[in-house]
């Protein structure tokens, strides 16, 4: 059962993938209209059971990983702090947080999470593997990041407010904390395979389309300060359009006033 493997890896936009996208996005419709009449603190306990959830699915990944794939040998690459990693941290802790904490985390979960799910689902080519189980983790584990991101748009919109300073400013710690994780594995793990987390580590090669080309031109670490900006950007603008649409409120309330 651990070592089940497709006969050949599923492509992107084949039918696995399809089915998957389409399974995703119909639950993650039944829970923004399920979720109507839900209360507050039923939602954010729901979020908070979703990331617990994660955080046993990454538990899986992580032994699966390195008794299964690697047949016992340690990499970094897996180490669980991707900007999809921050979901599960941040829904499992959710409902220990303060009012103003959570409307943090809970635009957070709305935005960059949202995001990261959205663009991970498109373009799965790391999470499509010849390994059934592994793949279908990764299907779930960004469906279930879809799902705490409509529940927290839900609350959001039942508090009338969206904190983009405070997730920014959680975005930009996390990815901190990512590029001196990246620094440390190389400094003192370099015999290991090596992580890339949030994909801005200066010693892996730049995969992503576009900004691998702006590395080759710019170099590195130019390519790291606009890669970090346009995500920003990108969720700064999606804020905004939930702000003026779903939120009902046309201001950002960063301190719930």
């Amino acid at each position: 059962m651990m070592n089940l493997c497709f006969e050949h890896v599923p492509e992107m936009y084949g039918y696995f993938h399809l089915a998957m996208l389409v399974v995703i996005s119909i639950a993650g419709f039944l829970v923004w209209r399920i979720s109507r009449g839900y209360s507050e603190q039923g939602m954010i306990r729901g979020i908070g059971i979703l990331g617990w959830i994660m955080v046993v699915l990454e538990v899986f990944k992580q032994w699966y990983c390195v008794t299964v794939v690697n047949h016992g040998v340690v990499s970094l690459w897996y180490l669980p702090w991707q900007l999809c990693s921050i979901a599960m941290y941040a829904a499992s802790l959710l409902p220990f947080l303060g009012e103003q904490r959570q409307n943090t985390v809970l635009s957070f979960l709305a935005t960059y999470s949202f995001m990261a799910a959205i663009l991970a689902l498109l373009y799965p080519q790391d999470m499509l593997r010849i390994q059934v189980l592994l793949t279908i983790h990764g299907f779930l584990y960004h469906g279930m990041m879809i799902l705490e991101s409509v529940l927290a748009l839900r609350v959001l919109q039942k508090r009338m407010c969206i904190d983009i300073r405070g997730s920014m400013g959680l975005f930009l710690g996390c990815a901190g904390v990512a590029e001196i994780l990246n620094l440390c594995a190389y400094g003192f793990f370099p015999a290991l395979e090596q992580p890339n987390l949030f994909y801005i580590s200066p010693y892996m090669p730049v995969s992503q389309p576009v900004f691998a080309d702006i590395a080759r031109v710019l170099g590195v670490f130019p390519e790291i300060v606009i890669y970090l900006g346009m995500i920003i950007f990108g969720n700064s603008l999606l804020s905004f359009v939930f702000d003026k649409t779903i939120l009902g409120k046309s201001y950002y309330n960063s301190s719930h006033e």
